[in-house]
């Protein structure tokens, strides 16, 4: 991993680490609305669910060595994978708080 040139992709880390968080807790969101959870308890699937990067590292990783990705783009989606894993529990807190409070 090379954090050179990160700066010149910041954009690229911001908007990618957006869709990560929001794009996985939809997915947790909605099944669990589907198989009959409360709001409250789809929101912490939901949040619960972004912080599974160990998939996306395998599949950078696969993509850097076939040579599918740049190793300056790599990086930059490293720091994605990183931001949203450390994200997910805080988040995942926050909401664990609000739901005691309402019960």
């Amino acid at each position: 991993l090379t954090l050179s040139g990160l700066s010149s992709h910041l954009w690229l880390i911001v908007a990618f680490t957006f869709l990560a968080i929001i794009s996985k807790f939809i997915g947790g969101y909605l099944g669990a609305r589907m198989n009959g959870f409360n709001p409250m308890s789809s929101s912490i699937i939901g949040t619960s669910m972004e912080s599974r990067g160990e998939m996306a590292l395998i599949l950078l990783s696969l993509g850097l060595e076939t040579g599918s990705i740049q190793s300056e783009i790599y990086g930059a989606l490293v720091i994605v994978i990183i931001a949203s894993t450390i994200i997910a529990p805080i988040m995942l807190r926050a909401l664990i708080v609000k739901s005691r409070e309402k019960y």
